[in-house]
């Protein structure tokens, strides 16, 4: 997959359904590419609620609510606190 493209960010949902989740697909991506920003975008509360704490999440990795996105800005800020 990552011989065609080569993203800076990925932006994952956390739920995908019974089998894999975002957690899952970052954790994939992130050994490929540990440069990639990878801000998580769900409508959980927070990391915990999906079975994971903020202190495990990747490297890289951040969080948004849904409901953040009002402010056109939040995807944004993310993306660059991700990086930092």
């Amino acid at each position: 997959m990552w011989d065609n493209i080569d993203p800076d960010p990925v932006v994952l949902d956390i739920d995908f359904g019974p089998d894999v989740n975002g957690f899952n697909l970052a954790d994939a991506f992130l050994t490929q590419r540990p440069e990639l920003a990878v801000p998580f975008l769900s409508s959980l509360p927070d990391a915990r609620f999906a079975g994971r704490s903020a202190g495990s999440l990747p490297v890289g990795a951040g969080y948004v609510h849904k409901d953040q996105l009002a402010n056109a800005n939040a995807l944004v800020i993310a993306l660059v606190a991700c990086r930092l």
